[in-house]
């Protein structure tokens, strides 16, 4: 966010902002401001790179009240489930100002930790399936059962002669 400062300090605690944010299923959209008109651009949830901002949520509810009575306004009821405003954390704000830092960490992370991709064969699948707890997901499933898979392996020293 151009507007954001890393540094925004209040007495030792980073401040929150405000933005404007429009809803409607699962698309999410905030409130930018270019050349003095309000545009409205899709923006990530998770960056909000060039969303206005506000320091307080007062300011940013009155000019959320001045937009919905401007000409105008109906159109964007009417196009949006929910026109609310939402806090921005410093986290947030962090994570918009730091890119490069999020995508070294989770270049780092996603080294560490590989995901495997793969299609099991049918009677495998079937085999899974029967033996799934209640809630589990496939993520649970496959870790709790390689992980029997890989004590087994230990016991008996593997199948491959090594």
């Amino acid at each position: 966010m151009g507007t954001l400062s890393a540094a925004a300090v209040a007495g030792g605690h980073k401040l929150s902002l405000y933005a404007i944010r429009f809803k409607k299923d699962s698309k999410v959209r905030y409130l930018i401001q270019t050349q003095g008109n309000p545009e409205y651009n899709s923006i990530d949830s998770g960056t909000l790179e060039g969303a206005k901002t506000w320091k307080t949520e007062r300011g940013a509810n009155n000019y959320l009240a001045k937009l919905l009575v401007e000409p105008g306004g109906d159109k964007l009821r009417n196009r949006w489930t929910t026109i609310e405003v939402v806090e921005i954390s410093p986290q947030q704000q962090y994570h918009t100002n730091n890119p490069e830092v999020i995508r070294k960490a989770k270049a780092k992370y996603d080294s560490k930790r590989p995901v495997f991709s793969f299609r099991p064969k049918p009677e495998i699948l079937e085999w899974l399936e029967r033996e799934r707890c209640e809630d589990e997901s496939d993520a649970d499933l496959l870790n709790r059962k390689l992980g029997k898979l890989m004590n087994l392996e230990q016991q008996s020293g593997g199948d491959c002669g090594r």
